[in-house]
């Protein structure tokens, strides 16, 4: 591990990190700390099957300071080449406890994306539910392409401690990464869901089996055609199998967050 404290796993040539809850917000200080547009990303099981090819995503996805599981085949992917299993963090509970984190060391947020309505709900919803916190700005996504110079400017004049992005910015976890030195904030993330949420629009998502299970079979219902994914599903779990058997003949070293960022 490097002073950072947490380990890095690989899974399939894809980063994943590995952070106990007692420790994720004595991680969260020392990732504010050290600034520099550390980005987080939450990991689906399609997520992690883009990130295998070359691409900007890999990119974003190898140089970010946190990669967090969201998929429980992500979890059995880990046990099934034996290495340590991740923990799956919930994204709006982790984005509520960012914001905690900043009300409690007096630092600053910055909100971005959704749409008007949700987005004046949400900073309501948030100024009241965290009065110490200094929240230095707010814009909406979905917005014109020749305005995109003028928000980021304004997010690096305002350099906030965590900037919440999402719905509304083309890109998602692409779009901080393409922005990452220009924003000057010290945290960020993309969730999709965030600000309908909190402006009571929508429920939390649920990260149930049962739950993935239902919405994938309806799904499945509306658009019969994804039943081709099977397919990809097939050449993902040989793969798998592959790389089980290259790790049985030369093992590899779990590597902590630092010694593996670059791209492969």
């Amino acid at each position: 591990m490097d002073s950072l404290g947490y380990k890095r796993l690989d899974i399939m040539g894809v980063p994943v990190d590995l952070v106990p809850q007692d420790e994720m917000i004595a991680l969260l200080e020392k990732l504010l700390e050290k600034g520099g547009g550390q980005q987080i990303i939450f990991l689906k099981f399609s997520d992690l099957l883009k990130a295998r090819r070359k691409g900007e995503y890999r990119q974003a996805v190898t140089r970010a300071a946190l990669v967090l599981p969201l998929s429980k085949r992500i979890l059995r992917a880990a046990k099934y080449l034996k290495l340590d299993v991740p923990v799956i963090y919930k994204p709006f509970d982790l984005i509520i406890r960012i914001f905690g984190l900043m009300e409690r060391k007096g630092k600053s947020a910055y909100l971005l994306g959704s749409t008007v309505k949700r987005m004046q709900k949400s900073h309501k919803n948030l100024k009241d539910s965290f009065p110490g916190l200094n929240f230095v700005g707010r814009y909406t996504g979905f917005y014109n392409k020749s305005l995109e110079k003028n928000i980021v400017i304004a997010i690096k004049k305002a350099s906030p401690s965590f900037l919440l992005a999402g719905r509304g910015l083309k890109g998602k976890d692409l779009w901080l990464f393409k922005h990452k030195e220009a924003l000057n904030c010290s945290i960020m993330l993309w969730d999709k869901h965030c600000y309908e949420i909190f402006a009571g629009k929508r429920r939390k998502p649920s990260y149930t089996g049962f739950s993935s299970f239902v919405k994938g079979l309806l799904k499945i219902i509306i658009m019969p055609w994804r039943l081709l994914l099977i397919f990809r599903f097939l050449w993902y779990l040989i793969a798998l199998t592959v790389e089980r058997i290259k790790r049985k003949r030369e093992p590899r070293i779990q590597t902590s967050k630092g010694s593996q960022n670059s791209e492969a």
